[in-house]
């Protein structure tokens, strides 16, 4: 709980201890009842913030471990691409030096 509800909860325990008339102890401690349940409420508001910004650091961790593997997926299928062409070029140069030569 934060300072300004336990500065709540001692001013209205106080209040209470000083012998106030029936009614209002009653209404002191109805009210000191729903600060204390608004204070556990504020807390595990708190705590469900933390816990979905933790898991949103995971997935912007996870989201981007996968866009490395993607960069790298797309790199290594070049290189088949690239090999294959300049195959085809020592091809096409060992077929004009074929050319030259006639077999009879």
């Amino acid at each position: 709980m934060g300072p300004t509800v336990l500065v709540v909860i001692a001013l209205v325990t106080l209040s209470i201890d000083l012998r106030a008339p029936a009614g209002a102890r009653e209404a002191l401690e109805e009210i000191l009842g729903k600060v204390d349940r608004t204070a556990q409420a504020a807390k595990q508001i708190s705590v469900a913030t933390q816990q979905q910004r933790t898991a949103s650091d995971q997935i912007v961790a996870s989201m981007r471990e996968l866009a490395d593997v993607i960069k790298q997926t797309a790199a290594d299928m070049k290189r088949p691409s690239v090999a294959a062409g300049e195959l085809n070029q020592l091809a096409v140069g060992l077929k004009a030096q074929l050319s030259a030569f006639q077999v009879t």
